[in-house]
């Protein structure tokens, strides 16, 4: 059914072209967290810091999901979610986690998705916000 409809549809612009594809020919992104303590901090900020200080880690290929300052929780910090490719998440998962950032060394954790996990790949544990489990129960709106 998905397919005729896609058939159908016209072109947006010239050369555009639509195709239904299986589920497992997308590209499966494994969900990396990352928690910097301190106060409240740009995202693109972060991201340059950490491209520049882990540039075998290939961050400009990385996906922000969402950021968020935690300035009132019991350790003030800064929660970041990231979207990595299979292959940037072993270069990390080889690295035991460990990225550098300003004049430290953080633990980038990663959760594999379910099809990741069903090939045979275990997940690492969850990212914990320091002295605030409010923040990884999921207390406010989703």
């Amino acid at each position: 059914m998905l397919q005729q409809i896609v058939r159908s549809l016209t072109p947006l612009w010239e050369g555009a072209q639509l195709n239904v594809v299986p589920l497992a020919d997308l590209p499966r992104l494994v969900r990396a967290t990352l928690w910097i303590p301190g106060p409240p901090v740009d995202a693109g900020v972060v991201l340059r810091r950490l491209e520049g200080q882990n540039q075998w880690a290939n961050v400009k290929k990385w996906l922000l999901f969402h950021r968020e300052a935690k300035p009132e929780a019991a350790s003030p910090g800064n929660l970041f979610v990231f979207g990595l490719g299979m292959e940037e998440a072993k270069i990390i998962r080889e690295r035991e986690g460990r990225i550098n950032y300003m004049l430290s060394s953080f633990n980038l954790k990663l959760k594999e998705n379910e099809a990741s996990a069903k090939e045979g790949r275990t997940p690492m544990e969850e990212v914990e916000t320091p002295g605030d489990e409010a923040s990884t129960s999921g207390g406010g709106p989703a």
